[in-house]
């Protein structure tokens, strides 16, 4: 029955794994097998490029699903830069219109400090003066006439800053001087005639950032970070608590080291695979 065998009805084309077989079959041609041993080749003969089509189509797919979460990646992420710049702006247009307030011109302080409760009534927003030698002068989180202290927060130098630059100004993390806690500014130069005679400071919470970050809807199991200059955690849209202040993973700077933007994948702390993207 080996004999008989019509090789060309098992070609299929020019396949090389077709011809691989129909060449291994020719070979048996003059074996002594069994009848269940041909129908177990001619079997495998079938199965065995079904299985390796199976595979490629789900390579195929896993590829193509990858794309498309890196695009979903970078999508999210930019989104969630804009939400983050437009808090931040917002932050420094309320710090540029109080910084005109009458009563800094003529140093009626008191007066500044009630302006600026009431225009940050509806914000978890505190501001604070300070003079060229980093004295706090009014501090909207504590009550007026609380003794204020000299600011600790010497680099950078606000005031020397304000004065320097004359513009707007985002710090790192720092340990606030009444807070005692993890928080990060935002200051602006005022300007009284052409001197830079203060600089006006908005201190603001991380979990504050954690909120913006929780505005975009995130698929279930992603997270989002945001790191200040130091590659130091501000917040985070799950667990910023925990993580506030520890450093952004090694592996995730090398990974993007001296580009402003793209997107890798990285281990998280809990073992699992993550679309990481720097915007």
């Amino acid at each position: 029955m080996a004999a008989s065998w019509n090789l060309r009805a098992l070609s299929t084309g020019s396949r090389p794994w077709s011809q691989a077989a129909i060449g291994w079959l020719a070979s048996l041609r003059g074996s002594k097998l069994g009848l269940r041993t041909h129908l177990v080749i001619f079997g495998l003969a079938i199965v065995v490029p079904a299985f390796l089509y199976i595979g490629f189509l789900l390579s195929r797919y896993t590829y193509q699903e990858r794309i498309a979460n890196e695009h979903r990646a970078f999508e999210i992420a930019r989104a969630l830069s804009a939400d983050v710049d437009r808090e931040i702006t917002a932050m420094i247009t309320t710090l540029e219109t109080l910084a005109t307030s009458n009563g800094l011109s003529v140093g009626d302080y008191q007066g500044f400090y009630v302006r600026a409760k009431q225009a940050l009534q509806a914000r978890k927003w505190n501001v604070v003066l300070l003079d060229m030698n980093n004295q706090q002068l009014v501090n909207t989180r504590v009550p007026w006439a609380t003794p204020l202290p000299v600011s600790q927060l010497t680099n950078p130098d606000l005031p020397s800053l304000a004065r320097e630059s004359g513009e707007p100004y985002v710090t790192d993390l720092f340990v606030g001087t009444v807070t005692r806690s993890l928080i990060f500014s935002v200051s602006v130069p005022v300007r009284i005639g052409q001197q830079v005679r203060y600089a006006l400071v908005m201190s603001i919470e991380p979990t504050q950032l954690a909120e913006v970050l929780g505005g975009e809807g995130l698929p279930e199991g992603w997270i989002a970070t945001i790191a200040d200059r130091t590659n130091r955690i501000m917040a985070r849209s799950r667990d910023t608590t925990a993580f506030l202040g520890a450093p952004v993973a090694s592996e995730t700077l090398k990974k993007y080291a001296g580009r402003r933007e793209g997107v890798g994948i990285t281990t998280a702390k809990a073992s699992h695979r993550k679309h990481c993207r720097l915007a």
